[in-house]
């Protein structure tokens, strides 16, 4: 018999939060290891472009949570059309998101080490917001104790929306924890670290970490990569 119950929407944050910090990061590595060295690259490019660089990093970041912790909630929780949608053009959206983390790789790499920009906070947010879709999308999460709590919760009908409201709680942990491990990572690599062409090798890596991800999803290799990190775990 599963036991159904609610489990609070604080217990359902820290069941997205704590999951990073624990055993489960080998799985949530599907995507993780991705945001951080946007985070890392993004950062490191806006310091050589703006005297305030966090401001603009907080922007791309609050786009990113909101983005991914409410398709991600859709996904988990498919009882709604907008569900369904998602999941019939997933092979799609994959493309997609292929194709924007890939475009933001090469642009790190440009204006990195290349071009001068000028930043722009409205685009600094529509790139967080993509980036969000985009990691949402590509993500097969592993079914930690929290999520199996609030999919049992929200398996009945009675509890769909509550259900749902509880796996927006969960993203919103799980996203933060990505968000404030790679935001400590970039401000102490910016303050650690004076040597430019250092700096500039840090970004190029980012960049090759997120078209590694590109390639992935674009030759269908995600899944592999998802079974080697199940295998570690298990």
């Amino acid at each position: 018999m599963i036991l159904v119950r609610d489990i609070g929407f604080i217990s359902a944050f820290w069941g997205g939060f704590s999951a990073f910090f624990s055993a489960w990061q080998l799985c949530i590595m599907q995507i993780s290891p991705f945001f951080i060295a946007f985070t890392v690259g993004y950062y490191l490019t806006n310091a050589k472009h703006s005297k305030v660089p966090i401001k603009s990093h907080i922007i791309v970041c609050a786009g990113y949570i909101v983005f991914f912790t409410i398709v991600f909630a859709f996904l988990a929780i498919p009882r709604f059309g907008i569900s369904r949608y998602f999941f019939y053009y997933k092979e799609i959206l994959k493309i997609g998101a292929a194709l924007f983390i890939g475009l933001s790789a090469f642009f790190l790499i440009i204006f990195g080490l290349l071009k001068k920009w000028r930043v722009n906070n409205l685009l600094s947010l529509v790139g967080g917001i993509l980036l969000g879709v985009s990691l949402a999308v590509s993500y097969s999460p592993c079914i930690t104790p929290a999520m199996s709590e609030i999919m049992n919760f929200a398996g009945k009908r009675a509890n769909v929306m509550k259900g749902f409201y509880l796996m927006l709680a969960y993203g919103a942990g799980l996203s933060i924890s990505f968000t404030v491990t790679g935001t400590i990572i970039a401000i102490a690599l910016k303050h650690l670290i004076k040597k430019s062409s250092v700096i500039n090798a840090i970004i190029v890596f980012s960049s090759l970490v997120l078209f590694a991800l590109t390639f992935m999803l674009l030759s269908g290799w995600m899944s592999n990569y998802k079974s080697l990190l199940v295998g570690l775990f298990l």
